[in-house]
């Protein structure tokens, strides 16, 4: 059997990119390090990229582990020495993914540690939104 082009695209599931941002509230506490934990629980979901944050301390992409850009799970970290940190929610990153098929996948985000300036954990929390432009 040979098949063309047109039906050869019909039995390929549809593919969409999307952004997420990952957000931590040091809830009034000085934000110098964290390390998070990002899956996706369901779906066919592969993570493309990972960028940095809102403009300020974390705007530069965190450290990550570059195999796990072909997993539905990375971990995140940075630190910062500047004395200018957060003390409010802020955007630390944002991943870039790629879901194959129309289902929504679910999402699952875990704060390993937050720290101070003082090498000290902090109560924090952290969140993830979709990139809204």
């Amino acid at each position: 059997m040979i098949a063309t082009a047109a039906q050869a695209q019909t039995t390929q599931p549809r593919t969409r990119f999307m952004a997420i941002d990952v957000n931590i509230d040091p809830q009034g506490q000085s934000l110098a390090a964290y390390q998070v934990d990002f899956r996706a629980l369901s779906g066919d979901v592969k993570l493309v990229g990972v960028e940095g944050g809102a403009p300020g301390v974390f705007a530069a992409a965190p450290y990550y582990d570059a195999k796990a850009l072909r997993q539905s799970r990375v971990i995140i970290a940075a630190f910062s020495t500047d004395t200018a940190l957060p003390t409010t929610k802020t955007r630390v990153a944002r991943l870039h993914v790629q879901i194959a098929g129309d289902t929504t996948p679910d999402y699952q985000i875990k704060l390993i540690v937050a720290g101070n300036r003082d090498s000290k954990p902090i109560d924090a929390t952290a969140t993830f939104e979709p990139y809204q432009k």
